[in-house]
């Protein structure tokens, strides 16, 4: 006999699974089938199997000619080429640090998670199958503390809200993920018990259901490929059970914290909103911080197999785990390109078939001989053989020629009907020879370019679709960073804006002295700003061509920056050898202590030669008061005065150098002195970070051992 318990579960299983009936009857079925045709179309299974067959019964080629690949593939080239730049800018309660904090956030999140190959995935669903999504979830398999783990969802098995009018989740009432599980995953996943009871419900009715349960029959010869369900259901086992994920909204009553000065609420968990006394210190150890009670939506999550139910509870999240891409959306109807690729496809491949039956034709077309006028073949060998290359007939004297049969000429109609498929296809999708790169060699540069610029204005819904699902992303991972990432964390990203892409470290929701967060991410609200910057594959070489083109304008690009974006080996050791060659690097102890010697010895031989001038000008005034020379040059001028003026001249021009030198000296010297005093500054607040970093991971980890070994106790 049920408990009461057992038939309200079963009460549950059996809705869940009635709304994803009503769900998949309403269009996912077409759905499917549209999309697995388009899927067959882009990998060039463009014929229906009849039609092969009998094309093949009777001798006529059936060519696939795949115009929908490169058109695809030129699409998803084109929408590469560019990576989103997310950037976080604080609007209401926070700062820029801790925006600053959310950016490295996000790149760390996107450089674990293969952010830029799933975005692909998601790209080439969307443009293939007309549907796209991210799943995006806190996955704590290898942190306890959770991290986040964003996947590419099969769009079959992702079936959105029926009634939905718009492309963003945050409209939606519900959204189902389905897809058939063995029940060793599902032991894995929901517990010994779950898979228990379904290994029993083979003789439940639902199991009679293909689309619910896949059975194998009990034999000796192991299990046949089948999932038929004729005879017995009592002579077969289980092997595979769809499990069904129902994600929805539904009115929930909440405590929420109030931030009085910027009035943003945060929800709080059920075991702290139902202990007054622990909301009471919290109230009382924050003044600006209030407390309220409210009935909002919140997403509850069911997951059921056949009559079991194996989870139903409130969900973590706030929103929907599913981030759709529709590269077209028309008010609940999203559309791929390959849809409307189908049917000049299939034309251009049926125009280019009877072409080729017709060239074929015209090779084998017969003869037409009189009686026995062969001599060195009869007519069956000339049936054979009459149409190969270099055939010789050998006719008797009197008889008529052998004449060969003239066959149909190709109608000039069907060349044209092939030109017009194959230019449908283009100006449909708006992928012309110039974005696929197949311009002949007499076409301009400048005519190449305005071409590809015409063609990409057709792309511009996908792209600005795109944009649209990484700002929902982007925002789905703000929404569990500030829900999950309350503690100090500390994250090891490559910085990309260095040519060298270093490793470097950065610690976010670090206390302060006090003990306060300055730059708390979980708190305040953030405007998402996505930006477009050069695929990471192609930055090096579109900087590399844009500092030429700037140095070619005129502009002084230092050629240590060329050359670290160049395609050269060891090309950062030979910029680091040039920019020290022109004064860009910075020296080691020993080239400073060498220039500072180099330096003081271009002083010394200033201070000489201001001496060496000195000398002469109160040699030649002794020498002319001692004399009394009166002598006067042909301009009127005495010899010594002009002398004198030449010498003081010098004299002005060696000082001036002097002082030159000596401030360059001081300059010198205070640079060396502020890089010294930067590298011991950096230096030191590296070992402090480091000293702090392994205190926190020493400390987690007492902790951790800790509440293990009171869990022990306790059980």
């Amino acid at each position: 006999m049920k408990t009461v318990d057992e038939s309200e579960q079963r009460v549950i299983a059996d809705d869940n699974w009635q709304r994803y009936v009503r769900a998949r009857d309403t269009r996912h079925r077409k759905y499917i089938e549209r999309a697995k045709r388009n899927d067959r179309m882009y990998l060039g299974e463009q014929w229906d199997e009849r039609d092969r067959r009998a094309l093949e019964e009777t001798g006529r080629p059936a060519l696939t000619m795949n115009l929908i690949l490169g058109t695809v593939n030129a699409a998803m080239g084109e929408m590469a080429k560019s990576q989103a730049d997310v950037q976080y800018k604080p609007a209401r309660g926070t700062n820029e640090q801790a925006a600053k904090d959310l950016n490295y956030v996000y790149q760390y999140v996107a450089q674990q998670n293969n952010l830029e190959q799933i975005e692909l995935q998601v790209i080439a669903d969307g443009l293939i199958q007309d549907r796209g999504y991210f799943d995006v979830r806190i996955d704590f398999t290898d942190n306890v503390l959770g991290d986040i783990k964003i996947t590419a969802e099969d769009p079959l098995d992702v079936i959105p809200d029926p009634q939905a009018k718009e492309s963003d989740p945050s409209s939606w009432n519900e959204v189902f993920i389905t897809r058939f599980m063995d029940l060793a995953e599902i032991e894995t996943l929901y517990g010994s018990e779950k898979a228990k009871a379904l290994r029993l419900s083979y003789a439940e009715p639902l199991a009679a259901d293909a689309d619910a349960f896949e059975m194998s029959k009990r034999t000796y010869g192991g299990e046949p490929e089948q999932t038929d369900f004729y005879g017995s259901i009592t002579d077969k086992d289980v092997k595979r059970v769809r499990v069904i994920e129902r994600q929805y909204y539904r009115s929930r009553k909440l405590t929420q914290v109030v931030d009085l000065i910027t009035g943003d609420t945060k929800d709080l968990p059920d075991n702290i909103a139902k202990d007054e006394e622990k909301l009471q210190m919290l109230v009382d150890s924050q003044p600006n911080v209030g407390l309220r009670k409210i009935t909002k939506r919140a997403v509850r999550t069911t997951i059921s197999a056949g009559y079991t139910v194996l989870f139903d509870d409130w969900s973590l999240y706030d929103t929907f785990t599913i981030v759709p891409y529709f590269p077209y959306f028309r008010r609940g109807n999203p559309l791929g390109m390959v849809s409307n690729l189908v049917g000049p496809q299939e034309l251009f491949n049926k125009v280019s078939s009877q072409e080729l039956h017709i060239i074929n034709t015209t090779a084998n077309s017969g003869w037409v001989i009189e009686e026995n006028s062969l001599v060195n073949m009869d007519a069956d060998d000339l049936a054979n053989s009459g149409s190969r290359t270099g055939t010789v007939l050998e006719y008797k004297k009197g008889f008529t020629p052998p004449e060969k049969i003239q066959p149909n000429q190709i109608p000039s109609g069907i060349h044209n009907i092939s030109q017009k498929a194959m230019m449908s296809v283009r100006q449909i999708s708006g992928i012309n020879e110039s974005i696929m790169g197949m311009d002949r060699a007499d076409v301009s540069g400048v005519a190449i370019t305005q071409r590809r610029e015409a063609g990409q204005v057709q792309l511009t819904m996908p792209s600005k679709n795109i944009n649209h699902t990484r700002r929902m992303l982007a925002k789905k991972i703000l929404e569990l960073v500030q829900k999950f990432y309350t503690e100090t964390r500390i994250f090891h990203i490559t910085d990309y804006s260095d040519p060298k892409q270093p490793q470097i470290e950065h610690a976010v929701n670090v206390p302060d002295e006090t003990g306060n967060v300055p730059a708390d991410i979980t708190r305040g609200k953030y405007d998402i700003v996505i930006g477009l910057q050069p695929s990471r594959d192609s930055v090096d070489e579109t900087i590399f061509s844009e500092a030429i083109g700037m140095r070619e304008a005129g502009v002084a690009i230092p050629d240590h920056i060329v050359i670290q974006h160049s395609n050269l080996p060891k090309r950062y050791e030979i910029a680091d050898m040039v920019a020290k060659v022109q004064g860009f690097g910075e020296m080691s102890p020993e080239e400073q202590q060498m220039a500072a010697m180099q330096m003081q010895m271009q002083i010394e031989q200033g201070v000489k030669n201001l001496e060496k001038i000195e000398a002469e000008i109160q040699e030649i005034q002794a020498r002319a008061a001692l004399q009394g020379a009166k002598a006067q040059s042909l301009d009127g001028y005495s010899e010594v005065g002009v002398k004198l003026s030449e010498l003081a001249t010098k004299k002005e021009m060696a000082e001036d150098l002097l002082k030159a030198r000596v401030a360059l000296a001081q300059l010198s010297a205070q640079r060396s002195d502020i890089q010294s005093q930067r590298s011991s500054a950096t230096k030191l607040a590296g070992d402090m970070l480091k000293v702090e970093n392994d205190f926190k991971k020493q400390l987690l980890t007492t902790l951790n051992q800790n509440t293990h070994n009171l869990g022990d106790h306790n059980g």
